[in-house]
């Protein structure tokens, strides 16, 4: 009889013992789960918010109006236009300060050429209720507007109908909230539709595959979700009877010609599992017209990197990586884009952003002895004074080698363009005659 109770207390044990083991295998561990179980288990319940981040955009955008920065961008632009490099790696360099309890910011832009070379160097200040505009070597003081009764100084411009006395601050934070918030209700409702409707069938399981992660060659385990165009119409239909209008949110018809509903378009998500957490999300677009549009979120140990794709077939292709590297005091970016219109103009910019807060920075005080009040200066006054600057920023030595100065070609291109069709018309007329 005690041998009988000691088995049974050993075949308890083990029974007990086997079933914490089960539970692990099964809770912790993908062994037993189906390939949807695991495909959610790492994606988690909120998907849109791992693409959007918008929490953290919110948060950046608070810490921008609430603390004090500073600010230094680096653009390199590149700009080929039928066959010819308009743009030879030009450089744009922006260093930006504000100081919130004096109600202080600066913002020094400089153009440079493909030699690095400052070609135009742009200096603007914000003080209190005065808004400055300075051009090196071509003004010796602030060009200053004093932000009260604009109404005025707008109809002295010839500027009707603006309905601006006074420039308020623009709350970023909230209309990008506004609009982060239809986007995510978008995404959220999507994809809980699409987790709700698509059967475990639709889930694969690739198996291991090589991808880069933090500069290295590893091995990652792959899992996929594929929905035909007839799927993906049903997810909107779905949509619909929720009250989410999905072109008002996102218009497609710009640049695939024809609304997102009706585009009828394939749709595969793809996930990549690196030591236990999610290393990728892809996310891939193609309708029947091998218009296409990719997604894909990277998740490194200190960068988090967003690309997105599209094109479509009329050759119009835009490409775009977004890198972020985050601490408590300083903000990263390094982005990359490509736009790609026509054969005859294709735009590269290779952008880097770095924001260190709680800077103390001392910022350009806008006094009488440096500052040019334009709100009591006549119309013509003021129009000759920027017709002058333009000329002279015209005249300068490279400016054309330059964004600013590409901009300016281009503006007087188009209002060249009414005289230039006049001429040829009337070179036609004498032809024809």
């Amino acid at each position: 009889m005690k041998a009988i109770k000691i088995l049974t207390f050993v075949i308890i044990g083990i029974l007990i013992v086997g079933a914490g083991v089960g539970a692990y295998v099964y809770f912790c561990t993908d062994t037993f789960k189906s390939t949807k179980e695991i495909f959610y288990n790492y994606l988690g319940e909120n998907q849109a918010e791992q693409l959007l981040e918008s929490d953290r955009t919110e948060q950046l955008l608070t810490k921008l109006s609430t603390q004090d920065s500073e600010q230094k961008i680096n653009v390199n632009l590149n700009a080929v236009m039928n066959g010819q490099n308009v743009l030879n790696n030009s450089n744009i360099l922006i260093n930006g300060k504000t100081n919130i309890a004096e109600k202080k910011s600066e913002l020094n832009v400089i153009f440079g050429d493909n030699d690095k070379k400052d070609i135009l160097e742009i200096d603007t200040a914000k003080d209190q209720e005065k808004y400055g505009l300075s051009f090196k070597g071509i003004t010796n003081r602030y060009i200053t507007l004093e932000n009260k009764n604009l109404d005025i100084f707008w109809a002295k411009l010839g500027i009707a109908n603006l309905n601006l006395d006074k420039i308020e601050p623009t709350e970023y934070s909230t209309q990008l909230s506004s609009k982060q918030d239809n986007v995510k209700k978008l995404l959220s409702n999507s994809f809980g539709i699409i987790k709700e409707q698509a059967s475990k069938e639709k889930y694969s399981n690739l198996g291991k595959m090589e991808t880069e992660l933090d500069g290295e060659n590893v091995q990652v385990s792959a899992y996929e979700l594929k929905l035909s165009s007839d799927e993906m119409k049903q997810v909107f239909s779905s949509l619909k009877s929720s009250n989410i209008d999905v072109n008002k949110i996102i218009d497609t018809s710009s640049f695939l010609g024809d609304s997102i509903e009706n585009l009828g378009f394939d749709f595969t998500e793809t996930i990549y599992v690196h030591g236990g957490n999610l290393a990728r999300i892809q996310i891939t677009m193609k309708d029947s017209y091998s218009q296409t549009i990719q997604i894909v979120k990277t998740f490194e140990k200190n960068d988090i990197t967003l690309s997105l794709q599209v094109e479509n077939s009329k050759g119009t292709q835009i490409m775009a990586d977004i890198t972020k590297n985050s601490t408590e005091n300083n903000e990263k970016y390094v982005m990359n884009l490509e736009l790609t219109a026509t054969e005859e103009l294709r735009i590269v910019a290779d952008i880097n952003v770095d924001i260190a807060f709680n800077t103390n920075a001392t910022i350009t005080a806008l006094t009488d002895e440096n500052s040019y009040i334009i709100n009591e200066k006549s119309g013509d006054d003021i129009k000759d004074l920027f017709q002058k600057i333009f000329e002279m920023i015209k005249e300068r030595e490279g400016i054309e080698n330059t964004a600013i100065g590409i901009l300016y070609n281009a503006i007087e291109m188009g209002e060249q363009m009414p005289q230039m069709n006049e001429k040829l018309e009337e070179t036609l007329r004498a032809t024809n005659n």
